[in-house]
């Protein structure tokens, strides 16, 4: 095999590459024996029986996603499942994120993803499936185009915390810090419980926060509790320290969201998630009050008593914060 393909002067690097082009096409067995080749040359090679694995992954499912060949839609949804089993297979190996294995098969998933989803779009222009291409097109790594679709999503429909976190990541990665912290915050406070925790993970602005709960007192008990308070804690601390006047219908449902939660705090069932979400309700409130200055000063008083009924050691940090 490796007489046919290789002379005796490549380098396991130069298979390597030949390797990651099969696994770009998709082509896994193809890959697997070129693998050959590099026990040839250095059976010690780092990572190689660890690459050799990730290989065989996708080749015991290569039959199945080949059966998919004219069902492109069900092809999309079956190599997102398969790469999350990937992505939690491949933990045990302990491998850098960047090797090149993890990032051949990421690329050939999400570049397949998008060759479909545009095909698709361009036919029916349906609004999820344009979602979804958005979404791959954060994961190879075309973050303007991206932006343009998630954008444009936000305009015409979208209070969702995925697109908004995903707004946040692709700004994030073309160094735009207030539109990352923007869109941070508008995730946190509409859609917090929707936003898929991975989005978050390697944003600086939540490892910060998280560092800040971690130091305090709260006991948060699940992942639903941590979504819920990242902006509170966030607000507070002026970590997400991006202000603007809400608009007229902002406010409107800005205020809509304080009556439902406040009617929420009082039900025993709903009151754990019902107080951060409150908390930042009102939170929002007051900055937005903050802005338009000092005649409302009244209101602003009267908000962060109800705050202090809720957490009285937060309100007194924000409090110390906004200097009031």
């Amino acid at each position: 095999m490796g007489d046919d393909l290789f002379s005796q002067n490549e380098s396991v690097i130069d298979v390597l590459f030949a390797i990651g082009d099969k696994i770009r096409d998709g082509l896994f067995s193809d890959a697997l024996k070129y693998f050959d080749v590099i026990i040839e040359i250095d059976n010690n090679y780092p990572f190689l029986y660890e690459r050799l694995a990730c290989i065989k992954f996708w080749i015991n499912r290569e039959h199945t996603i080949v059966s998919y060949k004219n069902k492109e839609l069900e092809l999309t949804r079956l190599l997102d499942g398969y790469y999350k089993l990937f992505l939690e297979f491949s933990k045990k190996y302990d491998m850098p994120a960047d090797i090149d294995i993890i990032v051949d098969i990421k690329a050939y998933v999400f570049n397949t993803t998008v060759n479909i989803l545009q095909k698709e779009y361009q036919t029916n222009g349906n609004a999820d499936v344009l979602k979804q291409l958005c979404y791959a097109l954060v994961e190879i790594g075309d973050y303007k185009k991206a932006i343009k679709g998630l954008e444009y999503l936000r305009e015409c429909q979208c209070i969702d915390g995925n697109v908004l976190a995903n707004l946040a990541l692709a700004y994030s990665k073309i160094a735009d810090d207030r539109m990352t912290k923007f869109y941070i915050r508008e995730a946190l406070f509409y859609d917090p419980l929707n936003i898929d925790i991975p989005l978050l993970r390697d944003n600086i602005y939540i490892r910060d926060i998280e560092k800040i709960i971690k130091e305090s007192a709260i006991q948060l008990a699940s992942k639903e509790q941590l979504l819920l308070w990242l902006g509170v804690y966030g607000e507070v601390y002026n970590i997400l320290n991006i202000r603007h006047a809400l608009t007229q219908k902002e406010l409107l449902v800005l205020r809509k969201m304080i009556s439902k939660f406040e009617a929420d705090c009082k039900r025993k069932n709903l009151r754990e998630n019902a107080i951060p979400r409150l908390l930042l309700a009102y939170l929002r409130l007051v900055s937005n009050l903050l802005i338009n200055g000092v005649k409302n000063v009244n209101e602003i008083e009267f908000i962060i008593r109800k705050m202090d009924r809720l957490n009285t050691n937060l309100t007194k940090i924000f409090v110390e914060n906004i200097n009031i």
